[in-house]
């Protein structure tokens, strides 16, 4: 949906038990809040160039990035965004806490409490579409029989959903395997 101003795009998403979150796009910019109640307010903007038509805020590059959550200062550490899917991975760090998103498949990231690697600590999987919108798939307690273990996935705060949101809306999800890549070139280069 279209409001205020010229360019800015607003779409509201699922953040289940948090109520609605709402997320606003502009050239320049990603906000997203909670709509229930005072919620803090997540926000990306570059200050830069558009450098990545393909990045819907327009740069992977954290030189032109800032960040915050209600004030606070959010460091932002996005990948290049190139070839490898570990290159999509973003890295937020706020107060004491980490939370990253890194690409699950061609359409969906993980959003992660602490680093890309802790797969462990998976909140849920995120996937940005078109219309500014963000969905939403929490993550469930996952029995391993082989290890005699059950892992159970941390407890999100309002917090953790605005940024993983905002991250989304920002950088897009999903890319690419380096498998799929190699695939379609032997393919173009050996057609059948």
């Amino acid at each position: 949906m279209r409001v205020g101003g010229v360019g800015v795009v607003q779409a509201r998403s699922d953040g289940g038990e948090f109520g609605d979150v709402v997320i606003e796009h502009t050239e320049s910019s990603v906000a997203t809040w909670l709509e229930s109640d005072a919620s803090r307010v997540f926000r990306i903007e570059r200050s830069g160039p558009r450098t990545r038509k393909n990045v819907p805020i327009g740069t992977r590059d954290g030189n032109f990035l800032t960040a915050d959550l209600g004030g606070e200062p959010v460091t932002i550490r996005p990948g290049s965004g190139r070839i490898v899917r570990r290159s999509y991975r973003v890295m937020l760090e706020f107060g004491s806490r980490t939370t990253s998103l890194s690409p699950k498949d061609l359409t969906t990231c993980r959003v992660l409490n602490g680093h890309p690697r802790e797969i462990e600590n998976e909140f849920a999987l995120l996937t940005a579409y078109r219309d500014g919108s963000v969905g939403l798939e929490w993550a469930y307690p996952v029995r391993i029989p082989i290890m005699r273990r059950t892992i159970t996935p941390p407890e999100p705060e309002a917090d953790d959903i605005l940024i993983g949101c905002g991250a989304a809306a920002a950088f897009g999800t999903g890319s690419l395997s380096l498998t799929s890549i190699v695939m379609g070139l032997v393919s173009s280069v050996f057609p059948t």
